[in-house]
């Protein structure tokens, strides 16, 4: 009789022991399952790590924040308007109609492969014979903000921006690049930059329309290192490196205006 009183009192003792391990949702290995504990504040999703809770982030550097200036994307109505000027301005027809409907021979004018920014008062244009061969030919915007007017045509290499922004190198001769506060260089001065350093060139304006035997004149307008308009015979696009280029066709009847 104490025999079997014995056994059940530890029948029951390893029952008890296993009923938490059910009810806390214990595992085939003996070990309760973890429980989180938050306080009512803390929102539900918070428990067993949600997908959608946010994970701390480091702090970004400048570096990461910041961002260059986009470049602009010319709008229709720029491209149209320059391209209609150019066929004035060249007597031409569009390279479309070059070779179908071009009774009278004009030159057909047709969009550069040179990037240009309409938008931003330059225009670059192939020009050539229905026979063939050619030249760039560049527009620029006047300061009405509506004229379209020569610029500058090549067959050489480029040391002016047609696409703007542009990094340019200041090839000023040796005297430094004057700036000045309005697209004239009879307005105030508000200072100088030297030879050799970059500045940043956001628009263009031509201030002396060019003709069929030479090249118009304008300036660009800057936003470092000095806030301003500086004479755009000043100036080399960055890319090449330096003045080489600039200092070997710059004979090539430009005026300043």
């Amino acid at each position: 009789m104490k025999r079997q009183t014995f056994l059940v009192i530890v029948a029951m003792l390893v029952l008890a022991a296993c009923v938490p391990l059910v009810s806390c949702g214990g595992s085939s290995s003996g070990k309760p399952a973890a429980t989180a504990t938050f306080s009512q504040l803390e929102p539900l999703t918070a428990v067993g790590g949600s997908p959608t809770a946010a994970a701390p982030q480091a702090s970004p550097s400048p570096s990461d924040t910041a961002t260059p200036s986009p470049s602009p994307t010319p709008s229709a109505d720029a491209r149209t308007t320059a391209l209609n000027a150019a066929l004035k301005i060249f007597d031409g027809v569009p390279a479309a109609d070059c070779s179908t409907s071009n009774p009278g021979g004009k030159d057909c004018v047709n969009w550069s492969t040179t990037p240009s920014t309409p938008a931003l008062g330059v225009a670059a244009f192939n020009v050539g014979s229905p026979q063939g061969g050619g030249a760039l030919m560049v527009t620029g915007l006047e300061a009405d903000g509506v004229t379209w007017g020569r610029w500058f045509g090549t067959q050489q290499a480029l040391y002016q921006a047609v696409a703007l922004p542009a990094a340019m190198l200041v090839c000023a001769g040796g005297q430094g690049l004057a700036v000045y506060q309005d697209a004239s260089t009879s307005s105030a001065a508000v200072g100088t930059v030297p030879d050799g350093k970059t500045v940043q060139a956001e628009q263009f304006v031509l201030t002396s329309p060019g003709s069929a035997r030479s090249n118009g004149s304008g300036m660009y307008r800057l936003s470092s290192p000095i806030q301003g308009w500086a004479d755009a015979t000043d100036l080399s696009v960055a890319s090449l490196g330096d003045c080489s280029t600039h200092d070997a066709l710059q004979g090539g009847g430009f005026d300043r205006g």
